[in-house]
């Protein structure tokens, strides 16, 4: 069976639903799908990555559910850190012809 992916257009001020066929996905075995979500969780959830901002926290812990809702288990959810490592001062980097007497 063909998917069919629904997609709405405004024709003469009238809003028209129209179907159009969705190519064929190739068929991606579960396991295989679960080892990749667990190599992007573990570089999602590395130190600088997760830790670095709300949005990225955020992340992390969204693909932790994803992982979850795939497997059954409980999700182990992480705690925002004390401070977010985008609030921390920077450090100035100097280029190879730059100095800070001008």
């Amino acid at each position: 069976m063909m998917e069919r992916r629904n997609l709405l257009a405004v024709i003469a001020g009238s809003v028209v639903a129209i179907f159009v066929p969705r190519p064929p996905r190739a068929e991606v075995a579960p396991d295989k799908q679960l080892l990749d979500l667990q190599e992007m969780i573990d570089v999602q959830c590395s130190n600088g990555n997760w830790n670095y901002d709300p949005y990225m926290h955020g992340m992390a812990n969204g693909m932790i559910l994803a992982q979850s809702l795939l497997t059954g288990q409980e999700p182990g959810f992480l705690d925002a850190p004390d401070e977010w490592l985008c609030d921390r001062p920077k450090i100035l980097e100097l280029g190879e012809h730059e100095n800070l007497t001008g």
